[in-house]
């Protein structure tokens, strides 16, 4: 994965983030599309625990949907933040259907743990020592500016607005 070709990493990303606790693509979930982009999929059960009032990251807490700019057809994504301390929140985090120059990335969904600082969740996925890092960053208005770092290669952004 290394020497991989740049146009790959989009592809060797989208499998490092969604390889473990995936719903089968085909499982039916949403049906908003962006184009041609269907909803991302989410688990039959979410576990949202409603955080205590005063925690500093509070308004994290729910359901969120944007879409990944940059990547070449805009990759929807939803993250679910379901539980949340002062420094850990655990989530679902899902993208749709997505063709591009590199491959298909099919519509997917897995639970993820990160870590929480005032105004800002980040989440750390795929290699040990060289992970790909996704920020949550709150925004004065209620958005929320996401941020995917992948261990190398461009970064995506999203807009990303609470929907519950």
């Amino acid at each position: 994965m290394h020497n991989a070709p740049a146009r790959l990493l989009p592809v060797i990303l989208a499998g490092a983030l969604l390889a473990a606790g995936c719903a089968p693509t085909n499982a039916g979930f949403g049906t908003g599309v962006v184009g041609s982009n269907p909803a991302p999929p989410l688990p039959e059960t979410l576990l949202i625990v409603a955080p205590r009032p005063d925690l500093a990251n509070a308004l994290f807490s729910g359901k969120w949907e944007g879409v990944w700019f940059g990547w070449a057809d805009q990759l929807r994504h939803t993250l679910v933040v379901e539980t949340l301390s002062e420094q850990t929140f655990s989530a679902v985090y899902a993208v749709g259907d997505s063709m591009a120059p590199w491959g298909k990335v099919d519509r997917r969904w897995t639970r993820l743990y990160g870590s929480a600082t005032p105004g800002k969740l980040v989440l750390r996925t795929g290699p040990v020592m060289n992970p790909h890092v996704i920020e949550y960053v709150m925004n004065s208005d209620g958005t929320v500016t996401a941020t995917l770092q992948p261990n190398a290669g461009p970064a995506y952004k999203a807009t990303m607005k609470k929907t519950n």
